[in-house]
């Protein structure tokens, strides 16, 4: 089931004439949107304004669509208001279309020709570019670089000083991380589809000797051995084609099970799909292991004389070579089904090790609000445009929804710093000096915007020092907090407090956004705070800088909304609180792609999602696998018994004890399974260190015995349950059995 994706991204990018407007939903199921909401536009790469005749033009996403429209088929040539201004819809983009840019799936999508009328701070834009069929990477790095060299030197301020060309598929990130996981879930598949094979061909196998009396019959009243062959391939071809149609309808079904499980392990646009030769192998492969295993008895007892196989004549026992063929067959399941359940216990572990992670924060109960400023308001802009205003206004926005009940905390960010401070993700890398060190020397840490109640609205505990108060997070100035990473990294961890660092970075880029008065001068250390994840769950914390938000206030600004109970309960109120203060101010409905609260965000996170994906999967698999052994076990030592119920009857009249009776029954599959445990332990040891590192958790010898007993455990009541038919068949009953 392979990922369909299309086209090259490169890993660069500039402030320009084009740029990436970000607009929202105004009120459900109307045909309106404000700019200042924030869910987000691409360019459209089709009919602009001037080819439309000098009209506004939009399409729009599927969901946006669906959600708005209720799917109408006939919205083309609607009007849709965006911005109180009139957009002709000239196309809806199929549900497959989910083409993703660094702040989330857009809901409509103008040409690049009308980006620039709505006046819109942010200008800073990644190209995402297709290549024509036959162009080689190489070829089309050789083809940018000179254009990209252009643009730094007539932009030098900013491209680093030093800085290559290089453009990647847009899969290589998601192969990256899940490209070795996916290569081990096909090598389950595989194992998976060699222990149904060996588990058919025991049932098979079993079958046909069952049916040996029957097909004595058939050869002693003239049946001639063409005949008693093709009625057995007619059985095996009916059993195999009706085993393979059920699991061609099946795949199609659990092929759309990965991207439901994890949407956030693919990339937005993919597709799953059955994979035809693969579809197409696995079939052939199915009606071959039938119809061969399913021959086999055929062609043997079609050899011998027919009178040995007539009542009066059967020994009760079982062949040496069937015993010795389903030993194999037993172990080689037991030990393939054994490296399966280790593989799923390993993963399983690694999965709730991510889950009982310590973050550094708490985010149950914490829900995340976007806003906008109107900045592109005259009028509001009028109002807003000085630093002392603007922070008012986020102050009064923030005492309302505090004033809320059943809010316990509200704190505020902005995302000055180029990206939000919104964890497991959060803070954009910048550099920095620190007193004592050489100016020129680039140290780098994670810069986040935020105000004093951010630390107790996330609960991130204080380890040295104090916070900044109310008083010098309105001055914004002169202080800074730094995380545990940044103090033991950069600094004596007993001797942080009262440092001077400074960043000289923090300008902002672009006119919308107001600053301090020495945003980039010395600041003091005060206070030491614990780490929290900031670069993925599964990943170290980075060293982390903290500022007063103040020091720098864009246009777009968060709140941190701590509550008492299911966060999305109270953002009704919250809407009324913030509509109180501009009653046109709205939430952005882009957060977290779509989610609001800290939680949901980590259960979107990349790495938290494939490992949740993958240890349901490997769960899955070695439990059918685990099943498969089991009945194959099952049918072997069920068969035997069968066979040797005559046996079984003169040991028990000559004065066996039961248990010797029971033992006998069930040896062949016990010491068999028990075999396959030692070569499945020895195997899973001698893989233990390169699955460990192909899944990126440990291989513990804990899963490995668990997985051991668990299949010992199954295995042996396969084995008793068939087996105890042998002691209760009465002795007297059992000499009369044929």
């Amino acid at each position: 089931m392979p990922l369909k994706t299309t086209g090259m991204v490169a890993n660069w990018g500039w402030e320009g004439d084009r740029q990436r407007t970000r607009c929202g939903g105004h009120e459900p199921r109307t045909p309106r949107i404000d700019c200042r909401d924030q869910v987000g536009t691409w360019g459209y790469p089709g009919r602009s304004d001037a080819e439309n005749g000098g009209h506004s033009v939009v399409v729009l996403n599927y969901r946006f669509w669906q959600r708005h429209f209720g799917g109408d088929p006939h919205v083309i040539g609607r009007t849709l208001e965006i911005d109180h201004a009139p957009y002709t819809i000239i196309g809806v983009m199929p549900r497959s279309f989910a083409f993703n840019d660094s702040l989330g799936v857009g809901d409509v999508y103008l040409p690049a020709s009308l980006i620039p009328s709505f006046n819109v701070p942010f200008r800073a834009y990644a190209p995402w570019i297709k290549l024509r069929p036959g162009v080689t990477l190489a070829a089309a790095n050789a083809a940018l670089e000179p254009i990209v060299r252009q643009f730094a030197q007539q932009h030098p301020d900013r491209f680093p000083d030093h800085w290559h060309l290089a453009l990647q598929p847009i899969i290589v990130p998601y192969q990256q991380g899940t490209g070795r996981t996916l290569t081990l879930l096909l090598a389950g598949v595989v194992l998976l589809l060699i222990i149904g094979c060996a588990n058919c061909s025991i049932l098979l196998l079993a079958r046909g000797r069952t049916r040996q009396h029957e097909l004595a019959i058939r050869s002693a009243i003239g049946a001639s051995r063409w005949r008693i062959v093709r009625q057995l391939l007619v059985e095996a071809v009916v059993i195999s084609s009706t085993g393979a149609v059920l699991g061609v309808a099946a795949s199609y079904w659990l092929a759309k099970l990965p991207l439901l499980l994890s949407p956030d392990s693919f990339p937005a646009e993919s597709v799953i799909h059955i994979n035809a030769p693969i579809l197409a192998f696995s079939v052939a492969l199915a009606l071959l292991c039938g119809i061969f295993f399913g021959l086999v008895p055929a062609l043997r007892l079609s050899r011998r004389e027919s009178a040995r196989m007539l009542p009066g004549r059967q020994i009760g026992v079982v062949a040496a070579p069937a015993k010795r063929r389903w030993s194999v067959l037993i172990a080689a399941q037991v030990a393939l089904t054994l490296l399966l359940l280790a593989t799923a216990g390993t993963a399983i572990r690694g999965f709730l090790e991510l889950m009982q992670l310590p973050l550094g924060y708490d985010p149950a109960n914490v829900m995340k609000l976007g806003i906008l400023l109107h900045l592109h308001d005259p009028g509001v802009l009028s109002r807003i445009q000085s630093r002392e205003a603007r922070t008012a206004y986020i102050e009064q926005i923030r005492e309302k929804i505090a004033s809320v009940p059943g809010i316990s905390t509200v704190a505020v960010s902005s995302d000055s710093a180029g990206a939000d401070v919104t964890p497991p993700y959060s803070g954009a890398e910048s550099s920095f000096n620190i007193d004592g060190g050489r100016d020129r020397q680039q140290l780098q840490a994670r810069v986040m915007m935020v105000d004093q109640r951010y630390f107790a609205a996330l609960r991130i505990p204080l380890l040295q020092g104090r916070l900044w108060n109310t008083d010098e997070n309105t001055r914004g100035d002169l202080i800074a907090v730094v995380n545990r990473a940044f103090s033991t990294r950069y600094l004596s961890s007993s001797n942080a407090l009262g440092r001077q660092l400074r960043i000289p970075g923090l300008t902002p880029q672009n006119r919308w956004a107001v600053t301090s008065a020495q945003s980039t001068a010395w600041r003091q250390i005060i206070g030491v705070v614990g780490d929290a994840r900031n670069d993925g769950v599964d990943r170290p914390v980075i060293p982390a800088i903290y500022l007063p938000y103040t020091a720098v206030i864009p246009s777009n600004v968060q709140f941190f909304v701590r509550t008492q109970g299911d966060p999305l309960t109270y953002l009704h109120s919250m809407r009324a609180a913030i509509a109180s203060v501009a009653s046109d101010q709205q939430i952005s409905n882009s957060t977290f792609n779509g989610t609001f609260t800290l939680n949901e965000a980590i259960e979107r996170d990349a790495q938290y999602s494939r490992q949740r994906l993958f240890s349901i999967l490997f769960a899955v698999f070695s439990a059918m696998a685990l099943a498969l052994a089991l009945v194959g076990i099952f049918s072997v030592v069920a068969y035997s018994v069968a066979q040797r119920t005559t046996e079984f009857g003169v040991r028990l009249a000559l004065g066996a004890p039961r248990a010797h009776v029971l033992w006998v029954a069930a040896r062949i599959a016990l010491v068999s399974a028990a075999a396959g445990i030692v070569i499945g332990l020895a195997f899973d040891s001698f893989l233990g260190t390169v699955l460990a590192d192909w899944m990126q958790s440990a291989f513990a010898a804990g899963s490995l015995f668990a997985a051991a007993a668990l299949l010992a455990l199954s295995a042996l009541l396969a084995c008793l349950l068939p087996a105890r038919h042998a002691i209760a068949v009465p002795p007297s009953e059992a000499l009369r059995y044929e």
